[in-house]
């Protein structure tokens, strides 16, 4: 009898844990609020929530102009990953399969959506710019598409995803770019790109 109702919980279990990863996200229960803005209200628009539907749309919303903002409108398979930056400016980042990812950014002060931006390692909402990680380093105005830079490090380990081999990036204060990284030899190596440069 101990043994049957064991038995009857382990498959129980694995029955649940097999319909959970048959969920896409955003699925048939109607609408999920995701995220709303870090303080609860934006400077512009006051009280912001990122949602989905049925149909694995992303928009954003807010109860003072009673818009909505499709922001992601293809299908996507994982729960979206969201990051506020700022108030008004908000990261969504889609995985599409390990270690496959792109962001998109909106800016609600002014309305722009951009497309999407594979494998981002950093980004600095002041201006805009995101650290881009596929096949080399480079940096690119979210909103324009227009690239700025491409950092070329001579001992940067070689790697069909330059991702992979970031270590920490992070733009300071000042506008300053600092990358840790992994070297070909196995190491571990700093740069730092300057806000002079890359304006």
């Amino acid at each position: 009898m101990k043994l049957s109702v064991y038995y009857l919980l382990v498959m129980l279990f694995a029955l649940g844990l097999f319909l959970n990863s048959q969920d896409v996200a955003g699925g048939e229960g109607g609408i999920d609020v995701l995220a709303s803005s870090p303080d609860g209200v934006s400077k512009v628009y006051g009280s912001v929530t990122l949602m989905t539907s049925e149909n694995q749309k992303l928009w954003i919303e807010n109860g003072i102009k009673e818009i909505s903002r499709v922001i992601v409108e293809s299908p996507f398979r994982y729960e979206p990953e969201i990051t506020w930056h700022s108030n008004d400016v908000v990261e969504v980042m889609i995985a599409t399969g390990s270690p496959g990812r792109f962001s998109i950014f909106y800016d609600l002060r002014n309305d722009l959506v951009s497309g999407e931006m594979w494998f981002v390692v950093a980004f600095d909402e002041r201006r805009g710019i995101a650290l881009l990680g596929e096949d080399r380093l480079r940096l690119v105005n979210v909103f324009t598409d227009k690239e700025i830079l491409e950092i070329r490090l001579s001992d940067l380990q070689t790697t069909a995803i330059t991702f992979l081999v970031i270590e920490d990036a992070r733009f300071d204060d000042n506008g300053n770019l600092h990358l840790r990284y992994t070297t070909n030899a196995g190491g571990i190596n700093k740069h730092v790109v300057k806000s002079s440069d890359i304006d």
